[in-house]
């Protein structure tokens, strides 16, 4: 029995065994491009002389993750502070310890020790958090705020002072840090006068209010502004969550189930 076209079958068997066998490693493997094989300007970077980023904003992993087979182009990423920055930061720290020491050894004498102990806290804690929250978000306001609102409270502080013109110097900022602290809760968390005309309203009738002591020293006045304060922060809130509930939503009107979302995206057997 002769079968025809013997030879190109006998190819066709040794081309489906070549096929079904592994695959040998290679001896060399093909790599990326490494720092040596990188470039800026004609001139090849090399290991020893790296090139280093100050600062990368929301980079993503395989930018960063960059060895000699990935596919980033950052070799290294410097995550230290500035330390002209650090060195602000510390700076006014010891600046508003400074300043609440002196000021409540010169209110001592209208206050136990107790008191001056709580009064210092309270006005540190203000200017420790503006500070670290100026030093992790310094593209927003609010630690500045923050740290502006320890500073005034210990301005205010002088009004129990035995020196006139310190005690008229207190008195006038007894109740100014208000005003500021005000001003951050209600920019949050952009510290900036974006938020309309109620934002606007809100943080100057704020300002008004705080320099007026009188008026600052009034219960009601204070319960009528700390309203108008979460009042206008809620409407913030809801500008900023309304928009992005929408959009991931697709609709307001006939949302899609939870249940249903995951019977679509796990269809059952």
């Amino acid at each position: 029995m002769l079968v025809a076209g013997t030879g190109h079958l006998g190819h066709e068997i040794h081309r489906v065994r070549a096929a079904q066998q592994p695959a040998q490693p290679q001896r060399h493997p093909p790599r990326g491009r490494g720092a040596e094989d990188r470039s800026v300007g004609g001139h090849p970077i090399g290991r020893r002389r790296r090139l280093v980023i100050d600062d990368v904003v929301d980079a993503p992993g395989p930018l960063l993750n960059g060895g000699d087979r990935g596919l980033g182009r950052v070799l290294d990423v410097d995550e230290t502070k500035d330390p002209g920055a650090v060195a602000e930061d510390r700076a006014l720290l010891l600046a508003g310890l400074l300043l609440g020491l002196v000021a409540e050894w010169l209110a001592l004498p209208g206050q136990s020790l107790f008191q001056a102990g709580g009064d210092l806290a309270a006005g540190l804690a203000l200017i420790g958090c503006g500070l670290a929250a100026w030093s992790s978000r310094p593209e927003s306001r609010v630690g500045a705020l923050l740290t502006l609102t320890g500073f005034a409270w210990f301005c205010g502080t002088f009004a129990g002072s035995d020196i006139a013109a310190v005690t008229a110097l207190g008195a006038a900022m007894l109740t100014f840090h208000r005003g500021v602290l005000f001003h951050a809760i209600v920019t949050y968390p952009g510290g900036r006068l974006s938020g309309g005309w109620l934002t606007v309203a809100v943080v100057a009738l704020g300002y008004a209010y705080a320099v007026v002591v009188p008026v600052a020293q009034d219960n009601v006045a204070t319960i009528v502004m700390v309203s108008l304060v979460l009042a206008a922060t809620g409407v913030g809130y809801l500008r900023a969550a309304v928009p992005a509930w929408y959009g991931h939503r697709g609709s307001l009107r006939d949302p899609e189930p939870r249940c249903a979302q995951r019977r679509r995206r796990w269809p059952s057997d």
